[in-house]
């Protein structure tokens, strides 16, 4: 997720992907053939053309090579420097801003544990009801690229000052947030996609 936002999804999309989100939640990584399987079953009621739909907009993505899922929004199934804590459930998220992101797809409380892109120092966040709870350091930035650079996603860095020190070296075209917009962004990027109820 960066600013190229992929359009909304409702109806089969939308709870093909509460599904898989769920699956994601409760500590499952989904599987391909699971799907295919629940869409085989469910045939009258066009449920291959909406997996295909989410595939289509990158709200599920697919390993070639293996031949199975690689991500489901926010979700990579592979250690990332975003992990996630759901309660007693770990997961990995695809960048900066889709760990904050992860607290509206999923509908629940979150811990996030990463570092500065600059720095390394340890930035720790606690997200409950829509709402930052605690964030060390104090002036936590988000970078957000203006276009999806997948080699070098959105990035937390520990303070302004590292930031723009990051930016002189890198000079990607783009800003950087306060933890507070970066949590607007994430909610308004995702947020209720998975038709979770309210947030806890």
């Amino acid at each position: 997720m960066e600013a190229d936002r992929p359009r909304e999804i409702a109806g089969r999309e939308r709870e093909l992907f509460s599904y898989l989100v769920r699956r994601v939640v409760s500590g499952f990584r989904p599987r391909l053939a699971e799907v295919e399987a629940r869409s085989a079953a469910r045939a009258g009621e066009d449920s291959q053309a909406a997996f295909q739909g989410l595939v289509a907009m990158g709200w599920v993505r697919l390993d070639p090579l293996a031949g199975d899922f690689s991500g489901v929004g926010p979700f990579v199934f592979e250690d990332s420097d975003w992990p996630v804590s759901i309660g007693e459930t770990a997961v990995s998220a695809r960048s900066a801003l889709d760990s904050l992101a992860v607290h509206f797809v999923s509908g629940k409380d979150v811990f996030i544990r990463s570092h500065c892109g600059y720095c390394s120092r340890e930035i720790t966040i606690t997200i409950k009801y829509g709402r930052i709870r605690s964030a060390a350091p104090a002036e936590i930035r988000v970078f957000l690229p203006e276009e999806a650079d997948p080699p070098a996603p959105s990035l937390f860095f520990c303070c302004p000052s590292d930031f723009f020190s990051w930016r002189s070296e890198n000079p990607r075209a783009g800003t950087a947030l306060t933890l507070e917009e970066g949590l607007i962004f994430a909610e308004g990027f995702f947020g209720g996609a998975a038709d979770e109820g309210n947030v806890s």
